[in-house]
């Protein structure tokens, strides 16, 4: 936005709105495959937790962790997702503030303009 002009300040935070209402919808199907991953290692621990030997709670534990790495793995990176769809959601509000801010200031100047 090296050219500030009225228009160019509205459709760029016009663009932005349609960014942020996309995002928006987007994280929800990331927290809902975020939520489903969780709970598929949740399963596959307890049942790991069930089925495996071990003379202590502490060796049954480990060796239900090694046996679901791949779903806690998994589960890891939804939850990673959220968080990186969650930091995109936020910045796009902080370029929209930066957007009204220079409206205003753009708005500011015009009317010094006119003076």
């Amino acid at each position: 936005m090296s050219d500030l002009t009225p228009n160019s300040i509205v459709t760029h935070l016009l663009q932005l709105g349609r960014d942020l209402e996309q995002l928006t919808r987007d994280l929800h199907e990331v927290e809902k495959r975020a939520v489903e991953a969780r709970e598929a290692y949740s399963r596959a621990k307890d049942k790991a937790l069930l089925t495996v030997d071990g003379d202590t709670v502490g060796e049954r534990e480990a060796k239900a962790r090694l046996a679901t790495g791949v779903e806690k793995v998994a589960a890891d990176l939804a939850d990673a997702e959220v968080r990186d769809a969650r930091a995109r959601i936020a910045s796009i509000k902080a370029r929209i503030d930066i957007g009204r801010t220079a409206a205003s200031t753009l708005r500011a100047e015009i009317a010094l303009d006119g003076v």
